[in-house]
């Protein structure tokens, strides 16, 4: 019984996989709205491909041009460091997460831009976010004096085991591959997650920080062989609770400065 309710199980995931990569195909190849906003894309020309309009691509909340000295989060123009920062500076507490690079805010298009790639599935907007991700990284990385984005290795926050396996895919991961194949990224996975507590969307800030602790680990053959400097990528960053766990197992083994870039940040 329990092996004709395994197989029944493993049918299922084939089943939703095969037909997950066959809508994405049909997305790419023959697109029919706009996944946004549900327009017409034959009389709106769509981006990059993707099965996103231009109108709704224009109005994506990217994030601002003022932004802390100390985490990135946006502030008023003659601000220097948000209350986040100015009570880390205060107590006495290191920001474990350095500076975090935002390429989108959280919230309207951007929000319905994120969950309908990463919650729905829609792999066919993958495209989309490389090639933004790739161009904001690569600017954020000449400002700072380096010539390309293969001079600082990137490591992606891994997905919950569980969470893997319901969707079929990584997006964090899928993004890193684009940026390895497209953009000459070097992308290293060290951090090894264990299927430890709940899922961190159904919790608070505080039960957050605690549920996340323990998470991550080093995988055996990156002990003591990491690089100084990393960027540390991840897909949303609500509390930051999830990169902020990830960023301590880094510095615990031996990476002296951590640069947080996410696709979106949740204000």
């Amino acid at each position: 019984m329990r092996c004709r309710s395994y197989l029944w199980l493993t049918n299922r995931f084939v089943a939703l996989r095969i037909w997950r990569r066959v809508r994405t195909l049909k997305e790419i190849i023959f697109p029919e709205t706009c996944l946004l906003c549900g327009a017409e894309l034959s009389t709106r020309p769509r981006v990059f491909g993707a099965p996103v309009c231009r109108r709704c691509f224009l109005n994506l909340d990217r994030s601002p041009q003022t932004e802390c000295a100390g985490c990135g989060a946006p502030v008023a123009p003659d601000i220097d460091l948000c209350l986040s920062c100015n009570n880390l500076r205060e107590l006495q507490q290191p920001n474990l997460l350095g500076q975090i690079n935002s390429l989108l805010i959280y919230r309207n298009t951007a929000s319905r831009l994120i969950s309908s790639w990463k919650i729905g599935s829609r792999r066919a907007l993958s495209p989309l976010l490389v090639v933004m991700l790739g161009e904001f990284l690569s600017a954020r990385i000449r400002s700072a004096g380096y010539a390309s984005l293969s001079d600082i290795p990137v490591i992606p926050v891994p997905a919950r085991p569980t969470s893997r396996l319901r969707r079929g895919w990584d997006p964090p991961g899928c993004l890193t591959r684009g940026l390895e194949r497209h953009y000459g990224a070097r992308v290293f996975h060290p951090l090894r997650r264990r299927g430890k507590g709940h899922q961190q969307k159904s919790l608070g800030r505080e039960h957050r920080f605690a549920n996340i602790q323990g998470a991550f680990t080093i995988r055996r053959r990156f002990i003591n062989q990491l690089p100084p400097k990393v960027i540390l990528f991840d897909d949303v960053l609500t509390t930051g609770a999830t990169a902020e766990e990830c960023a301590r197992v880094l510095r615990n083994n031996g990476v002296k400065e951590v640069i947080t870039v996410v696709v979106a940040r949740d204000l």
